[in-house]
């Protein structure tokens, strides 16, 4: 879809392979109003673009809403800015609920010179997974239990003050 505009979503399998020389999403490049996302599953074999995500590439209204639940992203992303198993970005004033959902698929993002984010002494691009993780651990962690799957490339979690919280279960791989 191009835009999700106060939309429900329900029960939808995506397969195949998407390219594009600009953004691209396994189910909407845009959201806006409340959209709802139930048991939607994103099996691409590929998704490359710039901005790459498995669900939605950009929330983009202030006031709207998009609930994810009960979904799976499965799919292979690969990006060269934002990159990301369910929404790309989001405006600031969005709200964004992701519940019972697994992200199964590899992301990669990779700099103007091909190499993957953090990899590159040509143009010091970052990585940002690591950061954007205990972020949302800083948030959520207190109420909620959280499983991380992590394979500690970087390693951001173990020294971090989340690393040892009773509601945090690390799955190392």
């Amino acid at each position: 879809f191009k835009s999700l505009n106060g939309a429900t979503v329900k029960n939808l399998t995506l397969k195949g392979k998407l390219e594009s020389d600009a953004g691209v999403a396994g189910l909407a490049t845009t959201a806006t109003g409340n959209v709802v996302i139930d048991n939607v599953t994103v099996a691409y074999d590929s998704i490359k673009g710039t901005e790459v995500a498995g669900f939605i590439q950009y929330v983009n209204a202030e006031g709207t809403t998009v609930t994810i639940q009960n979904s799976k992203n499965n799919a292979k992303l690969s990006g060269t800015m934002k990159t990301a198993g369910f929404i790309a970005f989001t405006d600031k004033n969005a709200v964004i609920v992701i519940d019972n959902c697994v992200n199964n698929g590899a992301i990669t993002r990779t700099c103007g010179h091909g190499k993957e984010a953090g990899d590159c002494s040509d143009c010091g691009s970052l990585g940002g997974a690591g950061f954007i993780a205990n972020k949302i651990l800083e948030k959520l962690l207190d109420n909620n239990k959280i499983t991380v799957y992590d394979n500690y490339r970087r390693d951001t979690l173990s020294t971090s003050a989340y690393a040892n919280h009773p509601n945090l279960a690390v799955v190392r791989g």
